[in-house]
């Protein structure tokens, strides 16, 4: 601690902390969160500045953090502030930036305990520069002119504020930061620390001045002065406390006292022994709740920002509006699938217009000019043969974070065996669980994606003749269909009930994609209603209004829906009945099978091609929404392993840093290990010999697209070095980077996690594949030290085998 002259008021010394880029990291975290929220895009045009801004924020806090002054105390309090609104906005337990700090009253470890700590926290980074604020406002305090009225108000004010900031540390940090702090962030020190501002802002000095008993007043200060004397001679080393200043004051106000009773009040000096004691004057009490803000008012910088709760319950909602959507749409689908193979089967409408039995129908000319101008089998050939490289990029990303894993938990295997007990952080086995637990889900997935491409092939296998005769054209289709027998029942009662129940089907089909669209097209303003109930209640009650507003605007669609089946059920079976009546009619199955066959196949072949055309681009933005979720798990590893890195390095630091202190104080220095000077024999009391310094392998940060510009024969590199396939983005919306539900599996601590909705699955083998626009919030619980849990992958992805979701 630090005392002034003027005011002898002593004042705490600030953390000094190491300076560190904070945009990079931030701007990711950003990003990914809220890149698919239209509730913050506005924050997302100008987040470099913002970030930038908010790094020079840093940087005078850091650099004021050791001067004196109001503009100092209002520099650190301002980057205070802002990472307060920040952690309101952001999922903060996953910012995986390596804050250190050092503790505020080391000077050469003469106080014991760590000298630094490193935590990737931003709550560590917020409570360690409310320290500082803490610190600047005793400083602050100390420096005002006690002669005056604003001095003083300013001093207990600031006084004040310092003791309760220290007494909200003492409370919280330790559950802020979830380990042994640095001594100056102990509870003790803490509470020390309180208790020093709150007596440097009571005010027991001129009590008896004031109420003019000036005999009591010199007997008072004669005891002060025989007290200050004994301190002195009993004291090893008085400079510490002040006691010679505090003396001198003393006998200052003893000869004026004794002057004034002199010449004026002749009043008697009563024994000490007879004054009662001093009572207690409680005039200052530290300053709790803390004020918001604690500085100067300023731009909130991230005012644009989504409050975290609200773009939680936001995304939570969106996932279960996705859900119903997903839902709906899929059962329309699936009903025209269904109904359109059973019209193949029954070769309808052809059937119906196939009147001379040499004349290509209308329906089937129509059906072939679409495949024709659709691309045919060029088309599916392209689509297809983008997948194996899509699905190779997606495993050596994967294949990548498996790796630096394996690397990270092997590095703190060997330090533990080498250093046992001494070795005292969180095991990383303890800490991948999730990790390893989500990258084997993303393998299943790979794996189920691999069965999906199969799929599309055998498909594709069955209906290649028929799109190929379709893409040729109706007119080479004519050419190539046979000619067929049978009666002309043009005009019978059974074709002309078969073509108005084949218009209602066209109308039924019609209604499908109003409804489709309608479904889609809902734009409630749930943010609205989030913000309204957390400033009322505090709290968001996300389940209950989301299904209120749910089933008040999509009820009426999904009754729309079922009706909607339910009358294809009717119309299939009263067309399947009139068929058989139109086949006996007609001479039955038997005649022109050849046509008939072939009309089939065209038939089936039409449809078919679209479904394959919707499956490959589905699949295509599906290995894209996954390479872009595999890189984001691939970032989180990296930091983690990076944190890691830095963590191991001021383990081994401190480590190494103790066992120089204890050969200094006397103990055996071990032998080195690049000299050749000879161990001295050992004796008889030297204490047992520490082990040699072990040898350790340094895992290095992957290498970035920064690291190494790319050539005209090596593409950018991206997130961890794995070099892109070509265009590893086709078909993905500009700038669109898909949420990630989160999950943390620290055992013993409760675990909170999202998953994407599944969409049912019908013969879309890629059906459920991750959907644009829904964001997922944090978990509700993380491991503070690692806070960068990784993402769970999302349920519904291809293959009929999902994987179930953490218990």
């Amino acid at each position: 601690m630090s005392g002034g002259s003027a005011t002898d008021l002593l004042s705490v010394p600030g953390k000094r902390a190491s300076d560190i880029d904070v945009t990079k990291a931030l701007k990711t975290l950003i990003t990914s969160t809220f890149a698919a929220s239209q509730s913050s895009s506005a924050a997302l045009k100008d987040v470099d500045g913002t970030l930038k801004e908010l790094q020079r924020l840093r940087g005078l806090a850091l650099i004021k953090g050791g001067e004196k002054g109001e503009a100092p105390f209002n520099a650190v309090a301002t980057y205070y502030d802002q990472l307060a609104s920040l952690e309101q906005k952001i999922p903060a337990h996953e910012v995986q930036i390596p804050f250190k700090w050092r503790d505020a009253f080391d000077r050469g470890s003469l106080f014991g305990g760590k000298i630094s700590l490193t935590i990737s926290s931003l709550s560590y980074e917020k409570a360690c520069v409310l320290f500082n604020v803490a610190a600047m406002a005793s400083a602050h305090a100390a420096e005002q002119n006690f002669d005056t009225p604003e001095g003083l108000q300013k001093a207990l004010k600031r006084l004040q504020l310092a003791a309760g900031i220290f007494q909200y540390l003492k409370d919280s940090v330790v559950g802020l930061i979830q380990q042994d702090p640095t001594p100056d962030l102990e509870p003790d020190t803490l509470n020390v620390l309180s208790d020093l501002m709150l007596a440097q802002a009571q005010e027991m000095s001129k009590v008896c001045n004031a109420n003019k008993t000036i005999g009591e007043e010199i007997a008072r200060l004669e005891h002060a002065k025989s007290s200050f004397n004994a301190g002195l001679s009993r004291g090893g080393n008085p400079e510490m406390c002040h006691c010679k200043d505090w003396l001198k004051r003393t006998e200052t106000a003893l000869t004026a006292a004794r002057k004034d009773n002199d010449f004026i009040y002749h009043e008697r000096i009563p024994d000490t022994k007879s004054l009662e004691p001093v009572g207690k004057a409680l005039v200052a009490k530290a300053t709790l709740p803390l004020p918001s803000p604690i500085g100067p008012p300023s731009k909130d910088l991230f005012e644009e920002l989504c409050p975290v709760a609200v773009h939680q319950a936001l995304s939570a909602y969106e996932g279960r509006k996705q859900d119903i959507i997903n839902t709906e749409v899929t059962k329309l689908k699936d009903g025209t699938q269904s109904m359109n193979q059973l019209l193949a089967s029954m070769n309808l409408p052809a059937a119906v217009e196939d009147s001379s039995g040499s004349e290509l129908p209308q329906s089937l000319k129509d059906k072939a000019r679409a495949v024709q101008e659709a691309g045919g089998m060029d088309m599916l050939n392209k689509l297809i043969r983008e997948l194996p490289e899509l699905l190779t990029r997606n495993t050596e990303i994967l294949d990548e974070c498996e790796r630096l894993l394996k690397e990270e938990r092997s590095s703190d295997d060997q330090l533990r065996s080498q250093f046992k007990e001494k070795w005292t952080r969180t095991p990383s086995e303890k800490l991948t669980t999730t990790f390893m637990t989500n990258a084997q889900k993303y393998r299943t997935i790979i794996n189920n994606a691999k069965q999906a491409d199969n799929v599309v092939h055998d498909k594709l296998e069955v209906h290649k003749k028929g799109v190929e005769m379709l893409a040729k054209g109706p007119n080479n289709l004519q050419s190539v269909i046979p000619s067929g027998g049978g009666q002309n029942v043009k005009g019978s009662p059974n074709v002309v009930k078969l073509k108005g129940l084949m218009e209602d089907i066209e109308t039924l089909k019609a209604e499908r994609q109003v409804i489709e669209s309608e479904l889609k097209a809902p734009k409630i303003d749930m943010k609205t209603v989030f913000f309204n109930a957390l400033n009322k209640l505090g709290v968001i009650s996300e389940q209950e209004l989301s299904l209120e507003s749910l089933n008040r605007v999509y009820g009426p669609l999904q009754k729309l829906v079922t009706d909607n089946v339910r009358r294809q059920e009717t119309l299939m079976a009263q067309i399947q009945e009139t068929h058989e009546k139109f086949v006996k009619e007609r001479g039955g199955q038997g005649s022109g099978d050849d046509r008939e066959t072939m009309l089939k196949q065209c038939a089936a072949a039409h449809d078919a091609f679209f479904e394959l055309k919707s499956n490959l681009q589905e699949g295509t933005k599906f290995y894209n929404d996954l390479t872009q979720l595999l890189v984001t798990f691939q970032s989180k590893v990296s930091d983690f392993c990076f944190a890691r890195k830095t963590e191991k390095e001021e383990l081994m630091k401190d480590l190494t840093t103790g066992m120089a202190n204890m050969s200094m104080g006397g103990g055996p220095t071990p032998p080195s290990h690049h000299s050749n000077t000879p161990e001295r024999p050992a004796r008889k009391n030297d204490p047992p010999a520490r082990p040699p310094p072990p040898v350790v392998q340094t895992i290095e940060p992957t290498p970035t697209a920064a690291s190494a510009p790319p050539t005209e024969t090596s593409p950018m590199p991206a997130a961890g070095g794995v070099s892109p396939s070509p265009n590893p983005y086709a078909g993905a919306p500009p700038g669109y980077v898909p949420p990630y539900p989160q999950a943390n599996a620290h055992p013993g601590m409760p675990m909170a996690y999202q998953t994407f909705t599944p969409m049912p699955n019908g013969y879309n083998p890629y059906a459920g594949y991750p959907t644009p626009g829904a964001a997922y919030p944090p978990p509700a619980y993380h491991h503070p030290q690692y806070p960068y849990p990784p993402q769970y992958p999302p349920q519904g992805y291809p293959g009929q085998h999902q994987p179930p979701p953490p218990q």
